[in-house]
């Protein structure tokens, strides 16, 4: 083979060609069915079978390549450790669907869009949210964090805090696709958090995912900052007044 030839292959396999092809061949379209059907549980027979969804962002979207287009990947770390790359396969999962939950198209297609009748009604979408998404993901915050893999595995609670976004990001698009006339928050109420994860949530999670979806990107560090202090005081204060207001219906009762 001549030294052009060697060339030309080595700056194929170091460039995006077979991926361009692969996009121009209905790579996303075929994505997006797959993600459904993990979604919707429908998933092979083989026993072995583990998450179509983890092959794609840890296979398609991984090294350091980056994506401009419908999704944008996590590029993972490997480690001889079968926790590590469990949780390593998780993280990349969480943190590429809450990249790709910034965009309103997105969103649009996991609450409204159905496979079987190709568009949900608002009833439908209601029903499917909170009968559907908000079940599984109530899993993972039951008895204070169960479903939460341990500290060990999950380091520096990353997948947790990548669940705690997505949860955020979906709450958010919940109440602003118009799913719910009846109860805007009724998504997050499903979650059913307790003290500490409620704290977490409204002042971590929340302005991260809806500070995200502003900028259409992840946050600074500056800009977390400031959007955290900023959600830090405005939940301390709405607890601060909920607390005056139970104290003035108490003491109301004790005069009577």
């Amino acid at each position: 083979m001549k030294q052009g030839d060697v060339s030309s292959m080595q700056t194929l396999q170091r460039s995006d060609a077979a991926y361009d092809v692969a996009k121009k061949l209905g790579l996303f379209d075929t994505m997006e069915d797959l993600f459904e059907q993990d979604m919707e549980g429908e998933l092979p027979n083989d026993k072995g079978y583990f998450s179509t969804t983890q092959e794609i962002i840890t296979n398609i979207f991984k090294g350091n390549r980056e994506v401009h287009d419908r999704y944008t990947c996590a590029c993972p770390v490997r480690t001889k450790e079968v926790g590590c790359v469990a949780s390593s396969a998780a993280r990349d999962v969480f943190a590429t669907i809450n990249l790709a939950l910034l965009h309103e198209k997105v969103a649009k297609a996991l609450f409204l869009k159905s496979k079987a009748t190709g568009k949900r009604s608002q009833e439908e979408a209601r029903e499917y949210a909170l009968n559907v998404m908000a079940p599984k993901l109530k899993a993972f915050f039951d008895n204070g964090g169960e479903g939460f893999a341990s500290s060990h595995v999950d380091r520096n609670e990353t997948i947790q805090n990548n669940v705690h976004q997505f949860t955020a990001l979906l709450s958010y698009w919940y109440r602003t696709l118009n799913v719910d006339d009846e109860n805007l928050n009724a998504f997050i109420d499903a979650m059913q958090l307790d003290d500490a994860q409620e704290f977490k949530y409204e002042t971590i999670a929340r302005p991260l995912a809806e500070g995200s979806i502003q900028y259409g990107r992840t946050l600074t560090m500056d800009e977390f900052t400031l959007a955290r202090a900023r959600a830090t005081a405005d939940y301390q204060r709405k607890k601060g007044s909920a607390k005056k207001k139970s104290g003035k219906k108490k003491g109301s009762k004790k005069k009577k």
